[in-house]
């Protein structure tokens, strides 16, 4: 984030609607919501904004027989004013048409999205899937590195629904704890330049293991991710390597999370990014690397750590807060937060971004305060 924002949220909902299904001895379906009313007001040394988003998605779900199934998605989200990028899923090039586009005015902008369209087969062990669909990788929370599938960035505020992705997918079962698969997610405009992988994923003496290995943007890629306990902790590494781009194709991330007899729960990861800037001055130069530009990695400097932790008041109410720490010019983005679960299908969350940095850093002085109402249906 190379200029934080401050946001504060009016936010409000429409009225929920019922759930509908149909079932039959041979087919069923069933369509579900949700609608999203976000408010942000931002401030930093040179602007005070402010900006409301109201999204409603539909989600229709199907299956025919034992062995069919389908889903489409789809949302439509109504933005008015104009700083909004941390609200928002980035977008992703990782489609072979964009079926959503935007329609905008001076102070207002229409975005529809069809963000799932995808059938799948399962036959025994073999499931096949095509189409649009979401597809995660990497043990991560705060700082990714293996995820190249249209990943969120860590400072995200809206991380409900990761961006579908247009994909083939062939998955093997082997067993409770095994699977294999090979994959193809295609590329807008450059079909070759596409991803085109092999997965695995096992459990070896109680540590979960799983990767991938294959070419994307043309590049060869490798990605390993382990996850393990250790002590009541749990503890994670997530890496992947681009060799033919030598030191400046590696990314990795080591964390680890406890929660302690007090019900707080802490997460630790520590990032290191070899094509990220050593210096200031390496910032613009970094963010037309293969992974910025690609929308794997949003941010610039060589290394980065994070903390999180989370304490529940009571049963529906949770505080939090996220420290990212820039390990190259120092500067700290905040992140507290509080959400409350209203009932089954409502949630209240209100926080803050609030950056503290000089004018030459990555994280410049800004705050962002915002809200947002969510409703299920």
């Amino acid at each position: 984030m190379r200029r934080a924002a401050l946001a504060l949220a009016m936010v409000g909902a429409t009225p929920a609607h019922a759930l509908w299904a149909k079932q039959g001895e041979a087919a069923g379906a069933a369509l579900d919501g949700s609608v999203r009313s976000f408010g942000l007001i931002s401030r930093d040394a040179d602007l005070d904004t402010g900006a409301s988003l109201h999204r409603l998605r539909l989600t229709l779900d199907g299956w025919v027989g034992q062995h069919l199934s389908w889903q489409v998605a789809g949302e439509g989200v109504v933005q008015v004013g104009q700083t909004v990028a941390p609200a928002l899923a980035p977008a992703t090039a990782l489609r072979l048409i964009d079926l959503g586009g935007a329609h905008a005015g001076d102070d207002y902008a229409l975005r529809p999205d069809l963000d799932r369209a995808y059938a799948g087969a399962k036959l025994g062990s073999v499931e096949l899937r095509a189409g649009r669909q979401a597809i995660g990788h990497g043990s991560a929370r705060a700082l990714p590195s293996g995820d190249i599938f249209a990943p969120f960035p860590g400072f995200a505020l809206d991380t409900e629904y990761k961006r579908g992705v247009d994909a083939g997918r062939v998955i093997v079962t082997l067993g409770p704890l095994s699977e294999v698969e090979a994959l193809a997610v295609a590329r807008q405009d450059d079909a070759a330049r596409g991803l085109f992988l092999a997965r695995a994923r096992t459990q070896v003496w109680g540590v979960d293991v799983s990767g991938f290995a294959g070419s994307t943007y043309r590049e060869a890629t490798l990605a390993l991710d382990l996850q393990g306990d250790l002590g009541g902790a749990g503890w994670y590494v997530d890496a992947l390597d681009r060799p033919s781009l030598g030191f400046a194709g590696v990314r990795a991330t080591a964390g680890a999370s406890y929660r302690f007899d007090v019900d707080v729960t802490l997460t630790g990861e520590a990032h290191l990014d070899g094509g990220g800037a050593t210096s200031r001055s390496g910032y613009a130069a970094a963010a037309e690397r293969l992974g910025a530009a690609e929308g794997e990695s949003f941010l610039r400097a060589r290394g980065y750590g994070a903390l999180l932790a989370d304490y529940p008041l009571t049963p529906l109410l949770t505080v939090g807060l996220g420290w990212f720490q820039n390990l190259v010019d120092g500067s700290v983005l905040l992140s507290p937060a509080l959400r409350w679960d209203v009932g089954q299908e409502t949630v209240i969350d209100l926080g803050a971004l609030w950056a503290l940095g000089d004018e030459d850093a990555e994280f410049r002085d800004a705050v962002i305060v915002h809200g947002d109402l969510r409703v299920y249906f």
